[in-house]
């Protein structure tokens, strides 16, 4: 990829904050291994579209659909399969290229379908260069802000990073500019028409996807400091039954801040207790389930 435009201080900024946040990001995944921070960003990657059709599935169904590797367990999610096999089974595919893109989701339902003149603009306009990445990613936004929807540019987007980073981005591209941000599009782009001003968009849009890492790194806060606790994180995670010495090796945390933990989760009816003091075994107790004493 050539740079066919200035390079502005306002880029320089945006890309070196972006760097630094999704170092941030994989240190954060690095400290907290036991969460399978890429399945939780799928999830809530899905959430985002069906919420978009008004329709509305648990998160754990969801979660319970993935499998180990990126497969799919079909059963209990067969009306919401297309969104579920485009997240799962193509944005994590990390040599998947723009033609097969295109052809994967102009061919699914739950995407309204773009014109073919436009998608072969929009193939023949995609240059993506790992020496210029990140102006790369400003470049294709630019390109397809007025050819397609903002969920194609999302979907792509959480690939690229995929493939560039080896993580799972939540991307809410969609939503911030459709619904947060509409009034700011259009007044950034008028002003920078009236300033005849060059670059023309690249400065907004690589602004847009460092305010986007914002809450990516928020929704990785709530999941390593859930409000449910951090017994609750650890459900289906750590084998059962477990100690109070197995507890700890998941949390860099005192030991009476643990037994509080674990004590609190049996108050609250979270775990069931067999033992004392140290030689206390823990199990998770299953929703409805009646404890025979």
């Amino acid at each position: 990829m050539i740079l066919e435009y200035k390079i502005t201080d306002k880029m320089i900024s945006s890309v070196v904050s972006i760097s630094e946040k999704i170092g941030r990001l994989k240190e954060i995944r690095r400290v907290n291994k036991h969460i399978d921070f890429d399945q939780a960003c799928i999830v809530r990657n899905i959430q985002r579209i069906l919420k978009g059709k008004n329709i509305i599935y648990p998160d754990k169904v969801i979660s319970d659909s993935l499998g180990p590797e990126h497969s799919i367990r079909k059963e209990d999610v067969e009306s919401i399969l297309p969104v579920i096999e485009f997240h799962v089974t193509h944005l994590t595919n990390r040599e998947l290229d723009i033609n097969i893109y295109a052809e994967t989701y102009n061919s699914n339902e739950y995407f309204e379908e773009i014109p073919t003149w436009k998608l072969d603009r929009i193939i023949e306009r995609t240059d993506f260069s790992p020496q210029f990445f990140l102006y790369s990613i400003a470049d294709f936004c630019n390109e397809c802000n007025n050819l397609t929807s903002d969920y194609f540019i999302e979907g792509w987007l959480i690939n690229r990073f995929y493939k560039e980073y080896r993580i799972i981005l939540c991307l809410a591209y969609n939503n911030y500019l459709k619904e947060q941000k509409k009034v700011d599009v259009f007044a950034y782009l008028f002003a920078q028409t009236s300033l005849h001003k060059d670059p023309p968009r690249y400065e907004f849009f690589l602004s847009v996807i460092d305010t986007l890492l914002d809450g990516c790194i928020e929704y990785y806060y709530e999941l390593y400091n859930p409000k449910s606790g951090r017994v609750e994180l650890l459900r289906g995670t750590i084998k059962e039954p477990f100690s109070r010495k197995d507890y700890l090796a998941y949390y860099d945390i005192s030991e009476p801040t643990a037994s509080l933990d674990l004590r609190k989760a049996v108050e609250e009816g979270l775990l069931s207790i067999k033992g004392d003091k140290r030689n206390a075994r823990y199990w998770y107790k299953n929703d409805g389930q009646i404890e025979i004493l």
